[in-house]
């Protein structure tokens, strides 16, 4: 898993906008539809979440997420055409519904 202090160095950024509450991740972890068990196995986890306000912050989550390696998984609605998206890295949401 990533170290504290990168997740910190988002937090510093981002303020309120990132989220480590784990009620809150364990949330945004489960797929309201049913996913392949094969699939579900290669989950390694979402160790926060973004709320996105503006542009501004999408630039400065995509600098952080390139500087430090940080996989992200860009969510709107939560659904797609093929089933929900899995990360295969322990990744960073970036909930852009607003």
């Amino acid at each position: 898993m990533f170290e504290s202090n990168i997740l910190s160095k988002f937090e510093r950024e981002l303020g309120n906008k990132m989220i480590i509450d784990i009620d809150q991740i364990i949330n945004y972890s489960i797929a309201p539809y049913v996913v392949s068990p094969i699939l579900s196995k290669m989950n390694k986890g979402i160790i926060g979440i973004i709320k996105v306000s503006n542009e501004d912050d999408i630039k400065t989550i995509l600098q952080l997420a390139y500087k430090y390696n940080v996989p992200l998984i860009m969510r709107g609605r939560g659904t797609s055409t093929i089933g929900q998206v899995i990360p295969l890295k322990p990744s960073i949401v970036v909930d852009i519904n607003n």
